[in-house]
């Protein structure tokens, strides 16, 4: 497949919905945190080095951090945020952990949302993109009739409330 004609998320959503519980009391080097995180979900993790060392991190920095019995995706925001971090879906087995300035302004990508519900795909659009403004995550998004797709370029962020807005709303599965 050259081109995913769905959005990672919907991909990546069975996992990050997944229970996990971890302990990370004494200071641990953020790349063996990352590390057990891709052991625990089986996911591939990318690390944008670059620009977390705009942050003052590293690989090497000491993070202590927790989850207990909560989503992936609870415990990754919430691990995360306290360090000025965030992290965007790549593809359907892929996270990339980025600065929260780089996954809300930064690269941003083409996600494709096959809608169910086509014949309100007009009123989609503007309604998403009215939110994703309101929000400060600027976005495109357009509506392609022959296959019944919402094409949305945004960043990271962008693309998890796009992701999540168009779930909620019953538009995307």
């Amino acid at each position: 497949r050259l081109l995913p004609t769905s959005p990672s998320l919907a991909g990546l959503s069975p996992v990050l919905a997944r229970e996990v519980t971890f302990s990370f009391v004494a200071p641990t080097p953020l790349a063996d945190i990352v590390d057990h995180w891709r052991s625990e979900s089986g996911l591939e993790m990318l690390v944008d080095w670059a620009s977390l060392s705009d942050s003052k991190l590293g690989p090497r920095s000491l993070v202590r951090c927790s989850a207990r019995e909560t989503s992936w995706r609870e415990a990754l925001d919430g691990l995360l945020a306290p360090l000025g971090l965030a992290w965007r879906g790549v593809d359907e087995h892929t996270l990339q952990i980025t600065t929260a300035q780089q996954a809300t302004g930064g690269v941003r990508s083409v996600e494709f949302y096959p809608l169910k519900r086509q014949g309100h795909a007009a009123q989609a659009a503007d309604e998403l993109i009215d939110d994703l403004s309101a929000r400060q995550l600027p976005a495109e998004v357009a509506y392609d009739s022959v296959s019944g797709t919402l094409l949305v370029r945004a960043s990271g962020a962008g693309q998890q409330f796009a992701y999540r807005w168009l779930k909620s709303a019953g538009y995307t599965e």
